[in-house]
């Protein structure tokens, strides 16, 4: 394992694992088939009573999983500085972004969108980010995107994971939950954003948190996150109320839920799909005159815009964006990114991966592979997609919960390490097929302090 003192610049190779492997527990006959069965049907009912999770099956098939995905001490080091670094890269990247209207254009922005944008002060870090890192067979963490404007994953880590280790203590042994401290990360992020008064003087007194309240996962998790905040907010002075995105209107200029009038506002529901509903309208009303506070605003989607990789990718030897320790990073942990704006030859595509700039959750990715002149000549008519150099990425075997019960199978591991207010607070781990996608299994995190060899 390779140490990078990110603040000198002496990244000498990438941070990473070596050898490229990733352990996951539990494995091999030690925990016959039988004995996962009988312990996941207790541990699901748990899981979605607790959560809740009622998305606990996609396309009939379990979500969840007894899985856990360990960690040695130096793997946690490397993505907990890189997590950092990056957050720190892309703050620094669209900054330099906000002040190229054309280039928000071509991210997709339209001006109704960009006003508020640009009003939003510099240098704010999203409350909440995730970014997903792969290792590839080099021993390498690779970036492939960032989520910042409704990033999942929190739910799962902060109710479910403890879970697991209460009904495998002894199969995880020593290893510890790597992100039990990411629930109070948030609620101390939550306080500090929510402390200082409002321009009008008025003191923050209520957080309102909205969703589609017909879209029956988005509203529990905004419960979840809800639950989360609830007491800690209360000690403050500060109530927590949930409410519907149809239901938001505005009264003498204030911003109101259902339940009354609220002073912040968290949102379960994506700015994408907010544009062109009343809803739109009245929030970004009540922001412009400082009537209410928006914790999770335009910044956190502009930074999770995939063409935010692309123009940082452009910029990887430009001594006049970036410092050489992020430069490096860059080039070390950062897949080539570029916009789709040529038809290269069908051997060159076996390698990339095409996304949509504003694609959650694998949607619209398409391998450069499957594609023929006339699709990938689609692709760049849209002018909504980028090109990402394939990551050739390192597998493992798991026992995973199937519908007729647990078997052991190939995974490609995708860890997504979150930030709070620019700091690394935990992961949430997914486990698929070699391209991560919607149908991929949430798997906990764990850490110890063996070596990669004790554990393998």
């Amino acid at each position: 394992m390779s140490a990078t003192d990110s603040g000198q610049g002496q990244n000498q190779r990438p941070l990473g694992n070596s050898p490229a492997s990733l352990l996951i527990l539990p494995f091999g006959p030690s925990t016959p088939d039988g004995h996962l069965d009988q312990l996941f049907g207790p541990f699901l009912s748990n899981a979605i009573e607790t959560a809740p999770m009622p998305d606990f099956a996609v396309s009939g098939e379990p979500y969840p999983t007894l899985s856990t995905l360990v960690l040695e001490q130096g793997a946690l080091d490397s993505l907990t500085r890189l997590t950092g670094s990056f957050d720190r890269i892309i703050s620094n990247a669209i900054d330099h972004i906000l002040d190229d209207r054309e280039y928000l254009v071509r991210l997709g922005f339209p001006d109704v969108a960009i006003v508020p944008l640009t009003r939003e002060p510099r240098g704010t870090r999203p409350l909440l980010g995730r970014f997903d890192f792969l290792l590839d067979t080099n021993g390498t963490w690779q970036l492939i995107e960032y989520n910042a404007d409704t990033p999942s994953g929190l739910r799962e880590t902060i109710t479910i994971e403890p879970l697991v280790w209460h009904y495998l203590p002894k199969t995880l042994g020593q290893a510890r939950p790597a992100g039990a401290h990411l629930g109070a990360a948030v609620v101390r992020a939550a306080l500090g954003r929510l402390s200082p008064p409002l321009v009008s003087g008025r003191a923050v007194r209520t957080l309102g948190i909205f969703t589609d309240a017909s879209h029956t996962e988005d509203f529990a998790q905004t419960e979840a996150f809800s639950k989360l905040l609830r007491e800690p907010l209360s000690r403050s002075g500060i109530e927590v109320v949930v409410g519907d995105v149809d239901n938001l209107h505005l009264v003498h200029g204030r911003l109101h839920f259902q339940t009354g009038p609220v002073d912040a506002v968290y949102r379960y529901f994506p700015f994408e799909s907010l544009l062109g509903l009343p809803a739109w309208t009245t929030l970004f009303s009540a922001v412009a005159t400082g009537q209410v506070r928006l914790l999770n605003g335009l910044r956190g989607l502009l930074a999770q815009n995939k063409g935010v990789l692309a123009w940082i990718w452009s910029h990887r030897d430009d001594d006049e964006v970036f410092g050489a320790s992020d430069r490096e990073i860059i080039r070390n942990h950062l897949p080539a990114t570029g916009w789709v704006d040529a038809i290269p030859p069908p051997d060159a595509r076996n390698g990339v991966i095409l996304k949509q700039v504003f694609g959650r959750e694998g949607e619209e990715v398409r391998h450069g592979s499957d594609l023929d002149d006339d699709s990938w000549r689609q692709c760049v008519e849209w002018g909504s997609y980028v090109s990402q150099q394939r990551v050739e990425t390192v597998s493992s075997r798991a026992m995973v919960a199937t519908s007729p019960g647990h078997r052991d199978v190939r995974v490609w591991p995708c860890i997504g390490s979150f930030a709070v207010d620019g700091r690394w607070a935990g992961f949430y781990t997914r486990i698929g097929a070699e391209i991560t996608q919607h149908d991929a299994k949430w798997c906990a995190t764990g850490v110890t302090t063996y070596g990669q060899s004790k554990l393998t």
